[in-house]
């Protein structure tokens, strides 16, 4: 069975919060419901959970009093391999030495799951903030500034408003930026940036082995910007992109560098463990204004402003083709993040990426390149820090 979550966009596209297990499908949707705004993907059968999950990308998995074939030694088996996932068991009594941290009785109702997890969550944040040694201690406030740009999907503009941040804020502030791509099989940067990737990668895009050789982390100058376009490591999986571990550590490679400021192009399924959240000095959510990408877009930002806002700001950039951005994101609900910038759609934009240059060079005064040049004023007054 396919995990679903009540956002409508596919699962592998968000921080995942919430695994629950159960056959019982009504009593699946009722937990999920009561648990919003966590993301949650829900499973008929332990043997359904998704390769997410076993990783370890999920906080806290709740089993059902219908748990099917979700064995104690499937538990197990999840904690050896995921030592900090929780797992939360409704049972008619709890069971000796059982991988559990939390029993719950069977008639337990869906307010006592909401307090189950969000003790958990509650007590896992404390625990990282005490002892968890970031990879980034290169940021903060004596290194570069550290600046998110992510999408509930793609498609929607999210490299492009990365790659327009970068070069304007290099640009017009005379700073030293460097641009993080985080796929490198399948990211626009390289693309837009008028780069071709080395002759391994082309060779390794088109193999169908399953073993192969990371290719070692690769760094361009774009001209005339001089912004530095760095790519994380291959995968050995040809079709993965990295994951969060990996551009974690080439983001922190960066920050040993003498630069200004670090852009990171993140998709969403990379900030699931939220080391590079927690680090950033802020975060942009890319939305676009159709009915679905909105509602993905404010899904998604208001679960990272939930998580994460006490420590990053998170704020939305809405690529706007009707005018009527901020009514729209009104309409999904009441929020307190704020909106940093609306960029006009415009047909200009992707031409100017077809060439190479970001439409901050090439139109400049248009709608887009001065929303996007206004983008890189704000980001620079709020983070930016000359060094």
């Amino acid at each position: 069975m396919m995990p679903t979550s009540d956002t409508g966009f596919d699962a592998h596209l968000a921080p995942l919060d919430v695994a629950v297990v159960d056959r019982d499908r009504l009593w699946r949707v009722g937990i999920m419901n009561a648990l919003r705004p966590l993301y949650v993907e829900m499973y008929e059968d332990a043997a359904d959970m998704s390769d997410r999950v076993h990783r370890g990308d999920a906080t806290v998995v709740v089993v059902g009093r219908e748990r099917g074939s979700a064995t104690f030694d499937d538990l197990a088996e999840l904690r050896a391999r995921c030592p900090a996932v929780g797992v939360v068991v409704l049972a008619d009594e709890p069971i000796e030495d059982a991988p559990v941290d939390r029993w719950l009785p069977v008639e337990a109702t869906e307010a006592d799951v909401v307090e189950a997890v969000t003790a958990f969550l509650r007590d896992r944040e404390e625990l990282a903030v005490e002892g968890a040694q970031s990879p980034l201690v290169g940021y903060g406030a004596d290194g570069p500034a550290l600046v998110l740009v992510t999408s509930a999907k793609g498609g929607v503009g999210r490299s492009t408003v990365a790659m327009n941040l970068a070069v304007a804020w290099a640009t017009e502030h005379g700073s030293r930026v460097a641009l993080v791509e985080s796929d490198p099989y399948f990211g626009d940067l390289m693309a837009m940036a008028g780069i071709q990737p080395p002759p391994a990668w082309q060779e390794l895009r088109g193999s169908s082995a399953s073993n192969l050789a990371l290719v070692e982390r690769c760094r361009f100058v774009i001209e005339p910007s001089g912004v530095v376009l760095v790519v994380p490591p291959l995968p050995a999986d040809v079709w993965s992109t990295p994951d969060d571990a990996v551009l974690t550590e080439a983001v922190a490679s960066v920050g040993d560098d003498e630069v200004d400021a670090v852009v990171v192009d993140v998709a969403p399924h990379l900030l699931g463990r939220g080391t590079l959240v927690e680090a950033a000095d802020i975060a942009y959510v890319v939305v676009p204004t159709d009915a679905t990408g909105l509602k993905n877009g404010y899904l998604l930002a208001v679960a990272l402003h939930r998580r994460f806002g006490g420590v990053t700001p998170v704020e939305f950039v809405f690529v706007d083709r009707d005018g009527h951005a901020e009514m729209s994101a009104a309409s999904q609900g009441p929020t307190t993040i704020p909106v940093a910038a609306s960029v006009p759609h415009d047909r200009r934009v992707p031409a100017a990426g077809k060439k190479h240059r970001p439409v901050v060079e090439t139109h400049p005064r248009t709608g887009a390149g001065r929303a996007l040049r206004a983008l890189a004023e704000r980001t620079v007054a709020r983070v930016g820090r000359t060094r």
